[in-house]
């Protein structure tokens, strides 16, 4: 009984967030629009950060912006999460599915990056 109670909480916890994003038909909520100014402050951090690794001078520095564009791009990558939630919950017309799957990808992505930055910074001592 206390575990279906605390998987019930568990599950209100995760679904109040979205239906507070929810709004008026053909309306855009604050929260949405918040959320997309985010992702553009995110956009222009990692094109930023992918410069300095273009750019780095030593290896050190490499594993270092590449640890901090990984950090981004998982940030980025909830704040489009959460962006394709409010949208389908004000539009109903956002294929959903498919905005998860391309979540569900950009993941297992960032899992390679981190993996090849862990191997490249590890062998080299970083």
């Amino acid at each position: 009984m206390r575990r279906k109670l605390l998987w019930v909480l568990a599950v209100l916890a995760f679904a109040t967030p979205i239906r507070v994003l929810a709004n008026t038909a053909g309306e855009k909520s604050l929260d949405c629009l918040s959320l997309r100014a985010q992702i553009g402050v995110s956009e222009r951090a990692a094109e930023a950060t992918v410069s300095r690794i273009k750019s780095a001078p030593t290896k050190a520095q490499w594993c270092s912006y590449s640890r901090e564009y990984n950090a981004l791009y998982q940030k980025h990558n909830g704040l489009m999460r959460d962006y394709a939630r409010c949208q389908h919950l004000e539009e109903q017309e956002a294929d959903y599915n498919q905005l998860m799957a391309d979540y569900d990808y950009n993941q297992q992505r960032l899992m390679s990056m981190q993996g090849t930055v862990a191997v490249a910074c590890a062998a080299a001592g970083y």
